[in-house]
């Protein structure tokens, strides 16, 4: 399966290949009903645990970085239309490093889902 959206791999709310959904984060996590981008309890580093998918090195990293709440958050550029940190046009910029040079990483909030449901692929939600 590709791995970007693009002419040959439409990212839309359609089912995709072998039960793959793609959703948005707003569409899935109303943030009417209370969702945020920091869990109910903002960010804890019990948030984290590690799914199906090998990423420890990834997860411990993040770990880390949830002993800092505010870290996390100053790395997420400010959207003044979000709605408890949930981007209304979802995208999001992240501010980075890279050999030592700041960059600004923006993706998107499309998430993969068992198709036909709000599970989502390859994860496991932390204690939040």
């Amino acid at each position: 399966m590709p791995q970007a959206c693009g002419p040959d791999y439409p990212c839309s709310m359609q089912q995709l290949e072998n039960g793959v959904e793609w959703k948005r984060v707003r569409d899935v996590f109303d943030p009417k009903y209370g969702y945020s981008l920091w869990g109910k309890n903002g960010i804890s580093i019990d948030d984290v645990a590690q799914g199906a998918i090998y990423d420890c090195y990834m997860m411990a990293s993040f770990s880390s970085l949830a002993q800092y709440p505010e870290r996390v958050e100053r790395m997420f550029m400010k959207d003044d239309e979000s709605t408890n940190g949930l981007s209304h046009n979802g995208i999001y910029a992240i501010n980075m490093y890279a050999l030592m040079m700041p960059i600004t990483v923006t993706i998107d909030d499309r998430l993969p889902f068992y198709a036909g449901t709000n599970t989502l692929m390859h994860a496991k939600a932390g204690r939040d």
